[in-house]
């Protein structure tokens, strides 16, 4: 995506060249057939004023054809102007919609941890505020800028045609005034950035405070949202008061120069007619096209700081928008197609920070079929290791394998189709619950999404609700227990039937008698795949074929259960038996 606001505006532009040449077509004729039309009204006024006043009726017979095409010209004016418009219809809404999906994809193309730096909703709110400010910015270039401009073109044109002097120092007057306008306009872009920025950081705490509700009202700590929010809020303000103080700065200075200069082109015109150089219907004439000249002066100026503010928001947005996203499918990244669901880390180097390394020259393989139990204490390594398979995170240097294939060279949609996760704190989307369960499979039938909800023992308590499956389940699953929602997300597993799975926990919500049902259900699940078990109930993991004990991004122990428990010394013997007392504690 481009990084500069007007490349941007001007590559979506491009697409819709032709509409625009289009526009830009009938605006000059427009305008052409306007100046005209005041043209033959000041001939009309000459042929008067040099008539004899007595016979009306040859006066209208002199005048007729002059005002028929007066006439003519105000009404086909008026009809090209409005024509611009119905071409605008065709192609702007198309215009913004393009610009939405691709700042879309774009957004969504960044990696996880772009988004665990930067809050969801401010996020969003600059991608709106770029899309909406990119379509205000096109009518600001349209009729703030090219209008305009076509208009003292063909002012000065026809101002030429009686007084090339008057017509050169209008002109001058004109480029003095624009370069004005410019120089001091270009001040509202630094505040324009400033005031985005702050509505973005506070529309995403208030997203942000809405979305998590529910822990507001458990920690009672709704004075403290609101403290954070009105803080935020005050910084909207502040930023609000200077850009407003910095708008009526500029639109004073622009409005008192445009009055000096429409002053100083009557007094000229004025002086130009007193002394003969002109006519009086030249003079009505002049006035006119200088009246015309002193709206441009106002056009132009309210557009150079409205485009300017638009120009701050759009740039302040692909600061944050625009931005290299750190993982790339390569250019020539083929899809995976796993046949053989065997994993290998070879020589895998990654650490979040630069000078911090959390694996080292790390070394695993895992075979077809395999189950394997992860266990490590926290910070061990346990979800960075699923992260970087997911390729959620770009390692330094070794290679991880998947069927023989570097996960590096497969596009990541399809390395992540071959993955099922269940995690432990389980998201849905505030849709229906037979959209959330298809969400691993948009294409599968309502049948499907039923089979797989019942081998999830989540179909009993779906068809309980009010609307069954139809049942919205609020913002994240919101409406759901803990339990209802893994399982949930294990029905969204099964109907993916993905060759490798990835279990964080995924028992941890259940209550005792639904986490018999699930993990018979798991049971038939791991069936012929390559699992992945990160567990913290460590009596989850008996059945496992190994279990691989983590510690500070190295694997310490590596075995079945009982080998394990074998090794007094070992720390997954040590955390068996603390989990044991501490149930036993609890009990």
């Amino acid at each position: 995506m481009e990084k500069h606001p007007l490349k941007l505006i001007f590559t979506y532009m491009k697409k819709f060249k032709w509409h625009f040449i289009s526009i830009l077509v009938v605006l000059i004729s427009a305008n052409i057939t306007f100046r005209s039309g005041i043209y033959f009204s000041s001939r009309i006024i000459d042929k008067i004023s040099a008539f004899d006043l007595s016979n009306k009726i040859e006066i209208y017979n002199l005048i007729s054809q002059d005002l028929l095409i007066f006439a003519l010209c105000l009404i086909f004016a008026a009809i090209l102007n409005n024509s611009s418009i119905y071409i605008q219809a065709f192609f702007l809404p198309k215009f913004q919609k393009i610009l939405s999906i691709d700042v879309f994809d774009h957004v969504h193309k960044h990696s996880v941890s772009y988004f665990s730096k930067n809050m969801s909703g401010r996020v969003a709110t600059k991608a709106n505020n770029l899309v909406s400010s990119c379509y205000s910015i096109y009518f600001e270039m349209i009729w703030g800028f090219i209008v305009p401009f076509i208009s003292f073109v063909t002012t000065f044109f026809f101002l030429l045609q009686f007084s090339p002097m008057l017509a050169f120092i209008c002109f001058l007057f004109s480029v003095f005034i624009i370069w004005v306008n410019l120089k001091i306009s270009k001040k509202v872009i630094k505040y324009s950035k400033t005031l985005n920025e702050a509505r973005s950081v506070e529309k995403g705490i208030f997203i942000d405070s809405v979305t998590n509700v529910s822990e507001v009202k458990s920690f009672a700590n709704y004075k403290s949202e609101q403290k954070n929010y009105i803080k935020r809020l005050n910084h909207v303000m502040n930023a609000d008061i200077v850009q407003t103080k910095c708008y009526a700065y500029l639109f004073l200075m622009q409005r008192v120069s445009s009055a000096i200069m429409v002053i100083v082109s009557w007094l000229v015109a004025i002086y130009f007619w007193v002394n003969n150089f002109i006519s009086s219907a030249d003079f009505i004439l002049a006035g006119s096209l200088i009246t015309i000249l002193g709206d441009n002066y106002r056009f132009i100026g309210h557009a150079m700081v409205q485009f300017n503010d638009k120009y701050g928001i759009i740039a302040d947005g692909l600061e944050l928008i625009a931005i290299e996203q750190d993982i790339k499918d390569k250019p020539n990244a083929k899809k995976l197609t796993v046949k053989k669901s065997d994993i290998k880390f070879k020589n895998v180097t990654f650490g979040y920070k630069k000078k911090d390394k959390l694996f080292n020259d790390f070394n695993l393989e895992i075979k077809q079929g395999e189950k394997i139990g992860v266990v490590g204490k926290s910070g061990s390594g346990k979800s960075s290791f699923v992260k970087l398979l997911c390729r959620h995170h770009d390692i330094r240097s070794g290679a991880i394998i998947v069927d023989d294939k570097d996960i590096a060279q497969v596009t990541q949609d399809s390395l992540r189709k071959n993955i099922s996760v269940i995690p432990q704190d389980v998201i849905l989307f505030n849709r229906s619950l037979m959209e959330n369960i298809r969400y691993s499979d948009v294409k599968a039938s309502d049948e499907e999404v039923l089979k797989a909800s019942k081998r999830a023992f989540a179909d009993e308590f779906i068809k309980k609700l009010p609307d069954g499956y139809d049942s919205k389940v609020g913002e994240r699953g919101i409406s759901l227990s803990g339990g209802e929602r893994q399982r949930i997300a294990i029905a969204r597993a099964m109907l993916k039937n993905a060759p490798i799975l990835i279990l964080d926990e995924a028992t941890s919500a259940l209550d005792t008698i639904s986490e018999e049902y699930i993990q018979k259900s798991l049971k038939e699940l791991m069936k012929d795949k390559t699992v992945i078990s990160i567990a913290h109930r460590l009596s989850t993991l008996k059945l496992m074929d190994r279990i691989l004990v983590f510690e500070n991004g190295e694997i310490i122990q590596d075995g079945k259960h009982n080998n394990l428990m074998k090794d007094s010394k070992g720390l997954y013997s040590k955390l068996w038996k603390m989990q044991n007392r501490d149930m036993l504690e609890n009990e």
